[in-house]
């Protein structure tokens, strides 16, 4: 193949890699089942190249989260005293739709890998809605940040999503759970972290890397 057809042949495979998210391997199949592989082998040097660069684009591009949780409006169908359990037992075993109301900015920039934290906020459950089905008395939450999150994609390809009523969410896996752990950070010592304009936000926002690496090594 000619010199020229394959710088033409490099362009057209890195144009896959940024607009269609095409991956090494794909990139291979398709040079080879079109072109052979000798031809890809005088390629392929430039499109690991083109492949590591563009990660390392990305990764100095992320952008990182604070995602709210409100112990009394966890969700319609569980009810407030449940909150303690249901925190208990976030994991990255399934993919959470997480509210983040009527952010329609926040819900275009997000990305999928993209990681942050989860703040659950001041609880303020009366007495009668920490009352389980047993009469049973579930204890308080201290507000403070309760884990890290990373944003999926959903079974059909979407990072977030509108609902009927305007509301926007969010798709994450919670991928470590302080409070599983009892490590949750206090709301003085996220404050001291993050400040108390971020950490008294009342909508999910974005934060710093360096902000979300604090948060990450005093769990560490």
């Amino acid at each position: 193949m000619k010199n020229e057809d394959l710088k033409l042949l490099v362009q057209i495979a890195k144009s896959k890699i940024d607009k269609d998210d095409e991956t090494f391997e794909q990139i291979e199949m398709f040079v080879v089942s079109k072109h052979g592989a000798d031809v890809f082998d005088n390629i392929k040097d430039e499109i690991i190249e083109h492949i590591e660069r563009r990660k390392l684009i990305k990764e100095k591009n992320k952008r990182f989260w604070m995602l709210i949780s409100n112990p009394q409006k966890w969700g319609d169908d569980i009810p407030e005293y449940a909150f303690n359990e249901t925190i208990l037992n976030l994991n990255d075993e399934e993919i959470i739709q997480w509210s983040i109301n009527k952010n329609t900015d926040i819900s275009l920039q997000m990305k999928e890998g993209e990681r942050g934290i989860i703040k659950v906020s001041e609880d303020k459950r009366t007495i009668q809605q920490r009352t389980d089905e047993n009469e049973n008395i579930v204890p308080l939450v201290e507000s403070g940040i309760y884990g890290i999150f990373e944003i999926v994609k959903d079974d059909e390809n979407f990072v977030t999503f509108e609902d009927e009523y305007g509301d926007f969410y969010v798709n994450i896996k919670v991928i470590d759970n302080f409070y599983k752990k009892s490590k949750q950070i206090s709301k003085q010592q996220a404050v001291e972290i993050l400040g108390e304009d971020i950490f008294n936000s009342m909508q999910s926002r974005s934060i710093e890397r360096k902000q979300f690496e604090a948060i990450e090594s005093v769990v560490k």
